[in-house]
């Protein structure tokens, strides 16, 4: 990809981070490239940031835009609350226990006002989008 960026000591991990996303995302850009994900009715556009469903747009929070998106690049998954908070809020995470329920639920009155549940709660073990 190039030795075209310097990142002097000490960085943020987070820098880091943020520029080897922008380097995927722009080496990502050809024909292959799909920026819009999709389950049933619904779709997730990366490239704009617009979810819709069933041609509506829905508006979320950026994390609440996270966690669907996790959800839409594993699908029929069961996560777990751990896997959660390590894929979606990642290593610098510091919040209470109960900020993935509470997203999730968010999320899903969002998701089901304009159709029926996708994401689904497995008792004992986490969630899924089916």
């Amino acid at each position: 990809m190039g030795g075209n960026n310097h990142i002097p000591k000490p960085f943020a991990l987070a820098e880091a981070v943020a520029r080897v996303h922008r380097m995927i995302r722009r080496a990502g850009a050809g024909p292959e490239y799909n920026p819009v994900l999709r389950f049933a009715d619904l779709s997730l556009d990366e490239g704009t940031c617009v979810v819709t469903r069933a041609g509506s747009a829905i508006p979320l929070t950026p994390q609440e835009f996270n966690l669907l998106r996790y959800f839409l690049l594993n699908p029929r998954h069961v996560h777990s609350k751990s896997q959660l908070i390590h894929n979606v809020w990642r290593y610098d995470f510091r919040g209470c226990n109960n900020v993935v329920p509470v997203c999730v639920g968010t999320l899903r009155r969002k998701l089901e006002a304009a159709g029926p549940p996708v994401i689904h709660t497995v008792r004992g073990k986490g969630y899924v989008l089916r």
